[in-house]
């Protein structure tokens, strides 16, 4: 009853400039910060000490004319008139013992340079590596049992036609798929609210106060703007995803139906959270669980390796048999195991329409 969600990450395995071993590259959920001179010949390493006037690059040769020694502001503090240069040796030994008027050899905190990263053999290479990953699942059950008369089923039946074992089953079923759905919504609301506490969205809350002269269907209109917003969030968090699902309160509906966007979906048999429609491509479910005004967007791509998080059912809803016992009573069970589990909540933001 244990499973996993296994991925791979691709990460830097070389100290280069200002890229360290192990800075994560790319995986499943999102991209790493760029590093252009990380596969090119332009080098801004750190330098711990040149007290001595003399270091030693990473790598190497340095092409000549190429080196410049800074401060720890990125200011240039080797002599500026190019009378001094810094030298390298071909084993990439730096020196210098001219400086700026003020400054002095302890100055020197970074160290630019261009090599020589065409002529072989190359003594050491930026290189990338991968890793394996594992996410763990636990299943976990739910139960439910049914007790109820045989001559309680029969009256039922003879005087009101209605069958009582299908009516319970149904309801039982109906009982484990709600809490579960909910349990879901509440999983997600949760690590939305969480994760934006630590990493702030910059994004204000949608106001149903109108401006002065616009009238409450064109403002009600802009929330596609707001919409917007959160959805380039999420993109600058990961650099590859948007968001496809939206969980929302019931009293957002009024202004989304407002939305030139918004899309209602035919809605019947309604119990607990329900899709209502489509919002420029974005799936918008409500649920009953989420504080008033409160929406959440999500991204769900299908695969596990691509969403927010995951509900992986190990057993489906699996019913006993009916049981009939000497007495008139009837009883069946429906049991579930599953395990939900968030897998990367930085693909959640959460927002609110306030008054």
């Amino acid at each position: 009853m244990y499973g996993n969600v296994a991925y791979i990450e691709y990460v830097k395995g070389t100290d280069k400039g200002e890229s360290s071993e192990g800075d994560m590259v790319n995986s499943v959920w999102e991209l790493g910060t760029p590093d252009v001179n990380y596969t090119g010949q332009a080098v801004v390493e750190p330098c711990e000490s040149f007290t001595s006037g003399t270091t030693a690059i990473s790598f190497a040769p340095a092409i000549a004319g190429s080196i410049r020694l800074l401060d720890a502001n990125g200011a240039q503090v080797d002599n500026a008139d190019g009378e001094h240069p810094a030298t390298a040796s071909d084993a990439g030994v730096i020196t210098q013992t001219s400086f700026k008027a003020g400054k002095s050899a302890s100055d020197v905190k970074k160290i630019a340079y261009i090599y020589d990263n065409v002529t072989i053999p190359q003594e050491k290479l930026p290189t990338l590596k991968a890793q394996l990953k594992n996410i763990g699942l636990e299943a976990k059950a739910r139960r439910i049992a049914v007790f109820y008369s045989q001559m309680a089923a029969f009256q039922a039946k003879t005087d009101y036609g209605f069958d009582l074992a299908d009516g319970l089953a149904e309801q039982a079923v109906a009982q484990l798929s709600y809490e579960i759905d909910t349990e879901i919504c509440d999983m997600l609301i949760n690590a939305a609210d969480e994760y934006a506490a630590e990493h702030a969205t910059g994004v204000a809350d949608f106001s149903k106060t109108l401006p002065v002269g616009v009238n409450m269907a064109d403002h009600y209109a802009s929330f596609a703007a707001k919409i917007e917003e959160l959805k380039q969030v999420v993109y600058m968090r990961t650099k590859k995803f948007v968001p496809t699902f939206m969980l929302a309160a019931a009293d957002i509906m009024p202004v989304l139906n407002f939305v030139p966007g918004f899309q209602a979906a035919s809605v019947s048999d309604i119990s607990g959270p329900y899709f209502a429609g489509t919002l420029n491509g974005i799936k918008v479910y409500v649920t009953p669980n989420i504080a008033s005004g409160k929406f959440v967007l999500g991204v769900n791509q299908g695969a596990m390796q691509a969403s927010a998080g995951v509900y992986a059912p190990y057993m489906p809803v699996v019913p006993t048999q009916l049981l009939g016992f000497a007495d008139g009573g009837m009883s069946q069970g429906w049991s579930t195991m599953y395990d939900a589990k968030i897998l990367n909540a930085a693909l959640l933001v959460p927002s609110a329409v306030v008054a």
